[in-house]
C-alpha cells in the first residue's frame, strides 16, 4: 500500500466557483478520476491521496486554475477532456482547448 501523499495549491485571487463548479461538481470529479480528497482551507487546496494520484489531480487544477483566471466557466466534460489531455502529453492540444473562447459543444 503506498503512503498518501498532499500537496497543497494556492487558490489566491482564483474564481473558486468557476474553478469548482455548481455544487463542487468539478472537484468532485477529479477527486473521482484521481482517486484523491481535496479539501479547501482559506485560500489553499489540500490534495491528499495516492502519489500518482495526487501528482495527476494538482497538475490538473494548476491548468484549469489558468483556464479560470483567463475567464473560463468549467464544465465536468471539459474536466474529462483536460485530463485525457494531459494522460496523453497533447500540450499542443491543451494549448488549444485553453485558448478556446467557448465551451466544447456535444
Amino acid at each position: 500500500m503506498s503512503e498518501k501523499q498532499v500537496q497543497t495549491i494556492s487558490l489566491a485571487s482564483v474564481d473558486t466557483q468557476s474553478l469548482f463548479g455548481e455544487r463542487d461538481s468539478n472537484l468532485r470529479r477529479i477527486e473521482r478520476l484521481y482517486d484523491v480528497e481535496a479539501t479547501l482551507r482559506g485560500s489553499e487546496l489540500a490534495v491528499a491521496g495516492g502519489a500518482a494520484g495526487v501528482t495527476r489531480a494538482a497538475d490538473l487544477l494548476r491548468e484549469l486554475i489558468g483556464m479560470v483566471r483567463k475567464g473560463r466557466n468549467l464544465t465536468t466534460h471539459e474536466i474529462d477532456q483536460m485530463a485525457d489531455l494531459m494522460e496523453s502529453g497533447g500540450d499542443a492540444a491543451r494549448k488549444a482547448f485553453d485558448e478556446r473562447d467557448e465551451p466544447l459543444a456535444f
